[in-house]
C-alpha cells in the first residue's frame, strides 16, 4: 500500500494542476466573449445612429405641418387618377323574324299539298295589294288606341272591295283576305299552319280549292294572304 501512495499523490497533483488550468481557461474564455459581445454592441450603437436615426428624421421631416401664409396644411400624396367604373352594356334586343314572300308560298303550297289540295299560281298582282295592306296595319300600330286591336277586322279590305280598287289592283273577279297578327311566330309554317289554321274561316279560305292564284306577305308581326279567281 505503502508504494502506491506517491503515485496517488503525483495523479492528485496531476488532477488538481488541471482543473486549474481548465478554471483558468474558462475565465479566459469569458473574458473574451464579454469583450466581443461589447464590441458587438457598441457596434450595432453606431450603426443605429450613423443609419438608422438620419432615416427617421427623414421621415419626421417630410411630415412636418408646411406653413404658407397664414394657413396650414399637410402635404398630400399624389393623387391616382381614378378608373372609370365598368359600363353596363345593355344586351342588343333580338332583331324579329323576316319572313318572306317565298316562304310563305311554299309553307302554304307543303300545307295544300299535304291536305291534297290543288296547286296556286303566284300573282305579282296580288302581292302589290297584299303589301298595302301589310304597311296600312304597321301604321295602325303605331297610332293604336287602348280600345283597338292590332288587325282592322278587314275593314280596309271591304273598303277597297266596295269602291272597285281591290278588283282593279289585282285584276281578279273573286277575292279573299287571310289576317294575322302574329308577334310570337318566328317562321312561314308557324303562320300557316298553326295561326291560320286554328281559325275555321281562314282554314277554308286558305285551302279552298275555288282559288287559283295567290300572294302572301308580311313584316313582323303582321301576315297578309290575298287569293283570287279570274
Amino acid at each position: 500500500m505503502a508504494k502506491f501512495l506517491p503515485r496517488l499523490f503525483s495523479g492528485l497533483k496531476f488532477f488538481i494542476i488541471v482543473m486549474a488550468l481548465a478554471a483558468a481557461d474558462s475565465l479566459v474564455l469569458q473574458f473574451l466573449f464579454e469583450q466581443i459581445r461589447s464590441k458587438y454592441i457598441v457596434e450595432a450603437a453606431l450603426s443605429y445612429h450613423q443609419e438608422f436615426v438620419p432615416f427617421l428624421e427623414e421621415i419626421i421631416e417630410s411630415r412636418k405641418i408646411i406653413v404658407a401664409g397664414n394657413q396650414r396644411q399637410l402635404p398630400l400624396p399624389t393623387p391616382t387618377p381614378a378608373q372609370p367604373l365598368p359600363t353596363k352594356i345593355p344586351p342588343t334586343p333580338t332583331p324579329p323574324p323576316t319572313i318572306s314572300e317565298a316562304n310563305l308560298y311554299n309553307a302554304l303550297q307543303d300545307y295544300r299539298t299535304a291536305n291534297s289540295r290543288t296547286h296556286l299560281v303566284f300573282e305579282e298582282n296580288l302581292c302589290v295589294y297584299a303589301r298595302k295592306r301589310v304597311q296600312e296595319h304597321l301604321r295602325r300600330l303605331e297610332t293604336l288606341k287602348p280600345d283597338e286591336t292590332p288587325l282592322d277586322a278587314h275593314a280596309g279590305f271591304q273598303r277597297d272591295a266596295d269602291s272597285g280598287e281591290l278588283f282593279r289592283v289585282t285584276d281578279m273577279k273573286a277575292v279573299a283576305e287571310n289576317l294575322a297578327y302574329l308577334p310570337a311566330y318566328t317562321t312561314a309554317t308557324q303562320i300557316i299552319e298553326w295561326g291560320w289554321d286554328s281559325s275555321t274561316a281562314h282554314r277554308d279560305a286558305q285551302l279552298s280549292n275555288d282559288w287559283t292564284h295567290v300572294c302572301l306577305s308580311g313584316k313582323y308581326p303582321f301576315y297578309v294572304g290575298i287569293f283570287g279567281r279570274r
